[in-house]
């Protein structure tokens, strides 16, 4: 499985786990979603980290690969997919926290900012929004998200 729900005492934590960089396919987003719903349904679980299995990557967002030789509507039902398991996030009475300690790009970083929360440890790995550069916007849903700064120590 390339997304795991792990639980310790009322605190769930959810693992990526998608060598070499947990980009996000549809089959990942759907373990994704899942995940997320595992953990609304636990009568116990109050709080629920996201966080990775790589030491050098949270999430570089979607696969591009798998995204360039979809057709157009598997293009189309990743996104949304994505959409709507960053919206669960988002509504969720739990409380969402982001373990970041390694690259957060792109989609990586709208799942992040989905996110209730978030944490970046002490590094030198990037976060943003890469595709601006390409002289694409981020993601609609996510836009109004990065308005608001992460925090610095």
């Amino acid at each position: 499985m390339s997304v795991r729900l792990e639980k310790e005492g009322k605190v769930g934590v959810i693992v990526l786990d998608r060598p070499p960089a947990n980009s996000y396919d549809y089959a990942f987003l759907r373990e994704f979603a899942s995940a997320i719903d595992d953990a609304r349904l636990d009568g116990d679980m109050r709080n629920v980290v996201v966080t990775s299995a790589s030491e050098k990557f949270f999430s570089a967002g979607a696969d591009v690969g798998a995204f360039a030789a979809g057709t157009p509507r598997s293009r189309f039902m990743t996104a949304l997919l994505a959409h709507e398991a960053f919206r669960k996030m988002e509504s969720s009475p739990l409380v969402f926290i982001a373990a970041i300690s390694g690259h957060c790009l792109g989609g990586g970083f709208e799942l992040a900012l989905a996110c209730d929360l978030r944490f970046a440890a002490e590094g030198s790995y990037q976060i943003g929004l890469p595709e601006v550069n390409l002289g694409r916007g981020a993601s609609a849903s996510r836009a109004p998200s990065t308005s608001s700064p992460m925090p610095r120590r």
